[in-house]
């Protein structure tokens, strides 16, 4: 893999001020560029060249992958209602039930055995350029861990020992090994005769779940952690949980819809996963319905889709082995914690708080459906493009402005690479949204809008995005104790606020909806798929958005209308 490059100082500079100019008023962006421009004149040259040296340091490996994961670790809020993300699994089986299950489980421990016996995930992107495979390390067993100050991330290393999963079913939890020590794999057979048991092991949901540490703010985590582990047995069940290969929820609630399965597996009581591992799979029985909720300082969605996508096709080829030396009920053990009075009375206060915040959280889904004469229309264009522009439409239209958007882009061709922020709201797409609203735009304010997109996208695969080269300036400002005026611009800090945090894994035949919370107060999260015969949106929000976010659903489809219309006309 190539190394992430350190763009230029003055090119990024240059378009800080131009991905900046269509979101702030006039004055703010006559500051912001005396800012870039002071900054560029002063001490940006020292600060780069301490950045060449720093990433020259760590060649080939990338200079910006220790700043990101401690962005991550550092952050204090609860992990669900902050940074988690949620994925619905598209799942091809013939079984059903716990038959289903067992399989998906079997297929699962298939990938992670062929990572311990050094086969990782052969992955290329759609032009067949190799994708970095360090995110694939989380198949080891792998989590975060709560701590003061900043969390850390810990892995399982033991290659050769029992693998084993952690399943949880009404908020009791069991180890349960799936993996020998000579690579032997836990049959379908096995793992349904154990889920059966432990379905019927509790009648009544546990009054705290084992799960409840794992969803609190992390001070008031590192409380309940530190007055868990002082006793050894807690202490052993919290290791045991941080080796697991993966989480696996039995959950036999049903549910109306996948918007409603999907909302309770991001934002439910946290019964149903440990918000610190990177790989909670939900399982909703009676309606064969499997999600992933994962905690991404180390690995991205990207990647996640890898995983279920290999997964499908060890499943697929149905190439499992009946044999292994695990015995028939593959060790279950139950694990629980010792929890004193003090400790019980703090958990219940906090896990009604986190509740409290939890149900203000909503998830729409919305499908716009393109005809077959429509599509050939829009062939051709980037459909990247074209659910940004309807998205911006729809604000346009609903809030009379468009507001600061986060575009992500996989940069997973570099090593260690994680994702770039595009910002695509620019002047050309202004420009045309405002005339298409006024029902006077023409194909040539369309084309320019869709080239300004793609050459931002080609930027930010470079390497020359604006907001990583920016993050790793200021991290050597801080470290130089260098107080850079252009870190406490106004326009800085508002090209870094995400009001629409959006997303996108293009069309893949194994994952679905994605979610996750809101990136500030008063903003939205959008997952948006384009796919042949329609576009899906799905939008996270807070309760209190709700009008705007059906007016939003609605303007998307009048925005496709428009645009089909001037393509029509062309």
């Amino acid at each position: 893999m190539s190394q992430l490059p350190v763009p230029p100082l003055e090119s990024t500079l240059k378009r800080f001020v131009d991905w900046l100019s269509p979101i702030v008023d006039d004055k703010t962006l006559q500051n912001s560029q005396k800012a870039a421009e002071a900054f560029h004149a002063g001490e940006g040259q020292d600060l780069q060249a301490r950045l060449e040296r720093f990433a020259a340091d760590k060649a080939p490996d990338s200079w910006l992958i220790e700043t990101w994961r401690e962005a991550n670790l550092a952050n204090r809020d609860s992990l669900p209602l902050s940074t988690n993300v949620a994925m619905r699994i598209e799942w091809s089986a013939t079984q059903t039930g716990l038959k289903r299950v067992a399989h998906f489980v079997n297929a699962l421990v298939q990938v992670h055995a062929d990572y311990r016996n050094g086969k990782p995930i052969d992955t290329h992107e759609q032009r067949g350029q190799a994708l970095c495979r360090e995110q694939q390390k989380i198949l080891l067993g792998a989590s975060r861990r709560p701590n003061q100050g900043i969390d850390k991330f810990v892995f399982n290393e033991d290659t050769t020992g029992i693998g084993y999963i952690v399943v949880l079913c009404k908020g009791y939890a069991w180890r349960v090994n799936v993996l020998d020590e000579k690579g032997g794999i836990a049959s379908p057979a096995q793992l349904d005769h154990v889920i059966h048991i432990i379905l019927n092991a509790h009648e009544q949901e546990a009054e705290i779940a084992f799960t409840a540490p794992s969803i609190l703010p992390a001070e008031h985590a590192c409380e309940i952690r530190a007055q868990l582990i002082c006793r050894g047995d807690n202490s052993n069940a919290w290791q045991c949980i941080e080796g697991a290969l993966f989480v696996l929820s039995l959950d036999e609630t049903h549910h109306q819809d996948g918007d409603a399965a999907l909302t309770e597996t991001l934002f439910n009581d946290g019964s149903d996963i440990w918000a610190y591992k990177p790989l909670n799979y939900v399982c909703y029985l009676n309606d064969d319905r499997y999600y992933v909720h994962f905690e991404h300082t180390w690995t991205d969605a990207g990647t996640i889709a890898d995983i279920i996508a290999c997964a499908q096709a060890h499943y697929d080829e149905q190439d499992c082995s009946r044999k292994n030396q695990l015995p028939a009920d593959l060790g279950m053990t139950a694990l629980e914690w010792r929890i004193g009075e003090q400790t019980r009375l703090l958990l219940k206060e906090h896990l009604a708080e986190y509740v409290r915040r939890a149900e203000t959280l909503r998830i729409r889904h919305s499908e716009i459906i393109i005809s077959e004469a429509d599509q050939q229309l829009l062939a051709g264009y980037s459909k990247d493009a074209l659910c940004q522009i309807l998205l911006q439409y729809a604000q346009y239209a609903t809030f009379g402005k468009i507001h600061n958007t986060y575009e992500a882009v996989d940069m997973r061709h570099f090593a260690n690479g994680r994702t770039e922020c595009l910002r695509p709201v620019s002047r050309e797409s202004v420009a045309l949204i405002k005339a298409l609203y006024d029902g006077v735009a023409t194909k040539r304010q369309f084309d320019d809008f869709v080239a300004e997109h793609k050459n931002r996208i080609k930027a930010c695969k470079r390497g020359e995005g604006v907001h990583r080269h920016l993050l790793g300036l200021a991290t050597q400002a801080k470290e130089a104790e260098v107080d850079a005026a252009i870190f406490k611009d106004a326009g800085y800090r508002q090209l870094g606020e995400d009001v629409f945090s959006t997303t996108s894994l293009g069309t893949h035949d194994h994952i679905g909806h994605i979610a996750f919370a809101p990136t500030c107060k008063d903003g939205y999260g959008i997952n948006y798929t384009a796919l042949r015969n329609h576009y899906s949106f799905v939008v996270i929000y807070r309760r209190s958005k709700g009008e705007q976010v059906e007016s939003l659903i609605e303007e998307l489809e009048s925005g496709i209308r428009r645009i089909l219309m001037l393509l029509r006309q062309s």
